[in-house]
């Protein structure tokens, strides 16, 4: 008979010593609901055909318990193989199938500075803590980190506000995602208004590597409570532009939340289960990107006669279109044109000159919105010289 493992392995932090993926295993793996069919329980923890209900030592220095019906020793050394697996290493599987199967495609046409204001007072408990840290290198692992791209910094709420880093820090993701998982929790009172009134003060400065000409983002990530006002630093930073996402763990003023986040406050505030924080990484994530994902043409595949233009969805009407013009640099008047439906993203075109730039605009057309046009320069790639008559002659010794 199958013995079938229909809930995997949900594990508590204390269990695996607070660990995550990137060392030893995610401190809490939710929701994993494979099937794995057996010919017994896989752990052994007494002899065989005995009823077992025996507290273990984690690995982290933790408990946990396992409860079953073990086996009779014939069935037990039917295979041998199955008791030689460890918890660790099935744990350690997961975590890479967990990991590989949240990978993102990378995100190259964004440009922002996104600062994280989170929680670290002692409100937070440090699993939680530990939960909302990887939560934020989980929702800002595709994006590509540079000065020219997306720059993050970091703030801690506690007693008084404390920079982790600000926006020049980090340069690459791979700094930036060491940087996150190694942060520590700072305890203390839950002064959010000292820390948005530090942020509006400081952080989206120049000092602090902010730029003047970008989209800014600020996520606040709380357990819904504050120590003091909120009100009046979160109304001065929108009207800065700043936009405002609420990430609450389910507690606090609900009504105070949604009035300091920024409007439409149903796509910018999220209540939702420390367990379960992961649902919404896809969902805010996109949010972000739809204020800072860049409004610029791309070309691909090109080629001596050819290119892919490329540009962001700007459009949604059936009747809208848009208008793609196409100038050789230097000859001005010699101009192109099509046109494309406004469902459209994306637009071979084709039969150019080699080694010749051309300035693009796409111009969209709509009857109910104006839209700038884009501009963007492309040059086409030296064409490749083929021989037109080929002499074939018979040699002999």
């Amino acid at each position: 008979r199958n013995f079938h493992v229909v809930q995997a392995l949900k594990l508590s932090p204390q269990s695996l010593g607070g660990g995550d993926c990137s060392d030893h295993g995610r401190g809490s793996l939710i929701g994993a609901r494979e099937v794995f069919p057996f010919p017994w329980p896989l752990f052994q923890f007494g002899a065989a055909g005995q009823n077992v209900n025996k507290k273990k030592r984690g690995w982290g220095g933790g408990n946990y318990t396992h409860s079953g019906f073990l086996p009779d020793s014939g069935a037990a050394t039917a295979m041998p193989a199955l008791r030689a697996i460890s918890l660790q290493s099935l744990l350690l599987a997961v975590c890479i199938l967990h990991r590989t199967a949240g990978a993102e495609h990378p995100i190259d046409d964004a440009q922002g500075d996104l600062l994280f204001l989170m929680d670290s007072s002692g409100s937070i408990l440090p699993y939680e803590f530990g939960q909302l840290k990887m939560f934020v290198v989980d929702l800002l692992e595709p994006f590509t980190i540079s000065p020219s791209d997306v720059q993050v910094s970091f703030m801690h709420i506690s007693d008084h506000p404390m920079v982790e880093f600000p926006f020049n820090k980090y340069t690459s993701s791979t700094d930036l995602q060491r940087a996150l998982q190694s942060m520590d929790q700072k305890l203390g009172d839950t002064n959010t208004g000292k820390a948005l009134t530090y942020a509006k003060d400081t952080m989206f400065t120049q000092k602090a590597g902010a730029r003047a000409d970008v989209p800014k983002v600020l996520v606040w990530l709380t357990d819904g409570i504050s120590s003091d006002d909120i009100s009046e630093p979160t109304q001065i930073l929108k009207d800065l532009g700043v936009t405002i996402f609420i990430v609450s763990t389910g507690r606090g003023n609900y009504i105070e939340l949604k009035a300091a986040a920024s409007e439409p406050s149903e796509r910018r505030l999220y209540y939702v289960d420390p367990d379960d924080i992961d649902v919404i990484t896809e969902e805010l994530r996109n949010e972000i990107l739809e204020i800072i994902r860049t409004k610029k043409l791309r070309a691909l595949d090109i080629t001596a006669s050819s290119f892919r233009l490329l540009w962001p969805k700007l459009l949604s009407s059936d009747t809208d279109y848009y208008l793609i013009e196409y100038t050789l640099l230097a000859e001005p008047l010699r101009k192109s044109w099509k046109t494309v439906t406004g469902d459209e993203t994306s637009v071979m075109l084709r039969e150019l000159l080699p080694e010749t730039t051309y300035e693009v605009k796409l111009t969209p057309i709509s009857n109910s919105n104006y839209h700038k046009s884009l501009v963007t320069k492309v040059t086409t790639l030296e064409d490749e010289i083929s021989p037109q008559i080929i002499l074939i002659s018979d040699s002999r010794p």
